[in-house]
């Protein structure tokens, strides 16, 4: 019985989806990609003509057993509606539910308000690269969001550590000859996206570069000194990132460890 946003809902409205599973009377999705919106719009309309999308089938997002109907879509981006609007009914649940989806970013677009839930994915390899904070304060701002509002997720916070040099190993050195654009060895002052960084290659105990719990107090700026103890020796070489997202409190998200999107 909530009333949700979905702010970043990408081209597959996944978190909106599931809001809407889960029992949501009205779900408002946001997202700024045209191409994402449009491809989100055509699986839409494909499921209200019954046409089963397999990769959410599988993953059990699809919307395909609930009755689709009321889909509209208007041509300008320059008016104060959504840019599309679907109806949903499903026979175990009659209950009217209903998606808007609006073109623009989240500060821009004419959302109605009283969300108690705001679902997100605009996390970064750095949590706050992809404007979360801006996002959220400024739907604080507008009085968009009633005062038991939950977020999910609901904290998140990037770790960093200085690390040592890596010694690349023969096939490594091979794999990056591939690209064109770099050589076989890592270069100085350039930003690797890595999977698994190996633990032994840090030099000291990580420790919080950014801590956000956005049901709580977001800070746009701060100014910290971190000092770092060096647990064993070594020629420092840089700095690695990771992030450590709670979705729900119970729910965790390690970069360091699991496989995600986020590197």
């Amino acid at each position: 019985g909530r009333n949700v946003l979905d702010v970043g809902c990408g081209p597959f409205c996944l978190l909106s989806r599931f809001a809407l599973q889960a029992g949501a009377i009205t779900v408002d999705c946001v997202e700024q990609n045209s191409w994402a919106v449009e491809h989100a719009i055509d699986i839409f309309k494909a499921e209200a003509g019954g046409q089963r999308v397999n990769g959410l089938w599988g993953i059990g997002a699809s919307l395909i057993e609930h009755e689709l109907s009321g889909w509209q879509r208007r041509e300008s981006d320059r008016c104060a509606t959504p840019y599309f609007t679907l109806s949903l009914e499903a026979a175990q649940n009659p209950m009217h539910r209903r998606l808007q989806l609006f073109r623009d970013f989240s500060s821009d677009a004419p959302l109605p308000g009283g969300y108690d839930l705001v679902v997100h994915e605009i996390l970064g390899h750095i949590a706050s690269s992809e404007g979360v904070v801006n996002a959220i304060s400024n739907l604080r701002d507008r009085c968009l969001l009633t005062r038991d509002c939950v977020f999910v997720p609901r904290k998140a916070a990037t770790l960093f550590v200085p690390t040592m040099k890596l010694q690349l190993t023969c096939l490594e050195r091979i794999l990056r000859l591939q690209d064109q654009y770099q050589r076989g060895n890592l270069q100085c002052l350039v930003k690797y996206h890595t999977d698994r960084f190996p633990e032994h290659a840090f030099l000291a105990k990580p420790t919080y570069f950014e801590y956000l719990d956005f049901g709580g107090d977001l800070q746009m700026m701060r100014h910290d000194v971190v000092e770092f103890i060096t647990d064993h020796s070594g020629v420092f070489d840089g700095l690695h990132f990771h992030m450590e997202v709670d979705m729900d409190g119970h729910g965790m998200i390690n970069t360091l460890y699991d496989d995600t999107s986020w590197s």
